[in-house]
């Protein structure tokens, strides 16, 4: 469908914990990166009797700025093999229907579907994030950046939803993996990058080394919370 993007982040956890917290049963908690502002209801458990797999819907209700609901099916929901960190995951939700201010809306002959998948390493996770829909749809006084609404989507996702996803990950008592910052799909090392940059400008080398010292002290802290 015509409004399909991607993006993708990593975040220094282990795969299949950060599956099962995508996947987790909203009645006990929130999924991973869901807003403390919506509310889940489950409509019909999944095709093996399970509340979480596939088959199962979900309903939910957002308070502002959005407001309204929506109500979306789990097709896929591929742990990946048992044991292998290095493997894949995959979820897959269709929409069902959508009311609120913001509706991604499918073209009549599909549903517009969202979905997730994970690739381990040793490092942590490659997170790939799909949105395919035909059109966007928007209510309200900023209804006339419907045109724009994909971008800015995917900008406002990019900008924030690795930083979002490792504190929450670390508040539900995960602990991040080592070398969180090594090379992952042209992911480069910031501390590397900043080394050039410090060799031919002399002025800003204290800058820089004091920023990568802070990051370092700060995903230190993180790490053994």
């Amino acid at each position: 469908m015509g409004g399909f993007f991607s993006l993708k982040f990593f975040v220094p956890f282990a795969r299949r914990d950060i599956y099962d917290e995508l996947i987790v049963d909203p009645t006990e908690r929130h999924p991973l990166g869901a807003s403390p502002n919506v509310t889940f209801s489950m409509l019909r458990d999944g095709h093996d009797g399970d509340v979480m797999s596939p088959g199962c819907v979900r309903h939910v209700s957002f308070a502002a700025p959005f407001f309204g609901e929506t109500v979306s099916e789990l097709t896929v929901a591929d742990p990946g093999a048992d044991g292998d960190e290095e493997g894949s995951s995959e979820i897959v939700w269709r929409q069902l229907h959508s009311a609120t201010r913001l509706n991604l809306l499918g073209d009549g002959a599909h549903l517009p579907e969202f979905g997730v998948t994970l690739e381990g390493g040793p490092d942590g996770t490659l997170v790939t994030m799909r949105y395919n829909f035909a059109r966007a749809e928007m209510h309200g006084p900023l209804c006339f950046l419907v045109g724009c609404i994909p971008q800015l989507l995917k900008w406002h996702l990019h900008a924030s939803i690795a930083s979002v996803w490792h504190m929450e990950m670390v508040r539900r008592g995960h602990v991040p993996l080592r070398r969180p910052f090594n090379r992952m799909v042209g992911d480069v090392d910031e501390e590397e990058q900043a080394r050039p940059r410090a060799a031919t400008r002399p002025h800003t080398h204290a800058v820089s080394a004091a920023r990568c010292s802070v990051q370092s002290v700060t995903l230190q802290h993180i790490s053994r919370r």
